[in-house]
């Protein structure tokens, strides 16, 4: 478990009252549905009907199109990119600049490499290396 997923599972069991946090900058969409503790950076952009759940990261400039779900802790650095329907798991990293097709599923815990582009789901846990297709 990440030390940020650390401080706030602490944090969660002395009854700490997470904000949702938006740049004024981002654009969240009227209908996206932010759960506590989430984060959305300057420049970022979160689509209708799209749903993040707690302790969520949209980094600067990433992009959440419509539809998508971020599972508790999903952090997305800066410059990603989801295109519609995508499911994003549990504590899971991507990368950087990578971009995910649409209706694709990202299995809880998986890290994708900077700049990898992922075309087909990736299990729990699963790597995709910087600079990947994934599948290869």
């Amino acid at each position: 478990m990440s030390s940020r997923i650390q401080v706030f599972e602490r944090l969660r069991r002395a009854d700490f009252e997470f904000p949702t946090l938006v740049h004024p900058s981002a654009v969240v969409e009227p209908n996206a549905q932010l759960g506590p503790g989430v984060q959305i950076f300057p420049q970022a952009y979160v689509g209708s009907e799209a749903k993040l759940g707690f302790g969520c990261i949209v980094n600067t400039g990433a992009i959440v199109s419509h539809d998508c779900v971020l599972a508790n802790y999903a952090n997305l650095a800066p410059g990603a990119i989801l295109a519609g329907a995508v499911t994003v798991g549990e504590g899971t990293l991507v990368g950087m600049g990578v971009t995910i097709n649409l209706n694709v599923k990202i299995g809880a815990g998986a890290r994708l490499g900077n700049g990898a582009t992922v075309k087909a789901d990736v299990p729990a846990k699963g790597i995709v290396r910087a600079g990947a297709l994934w599948p290869a």
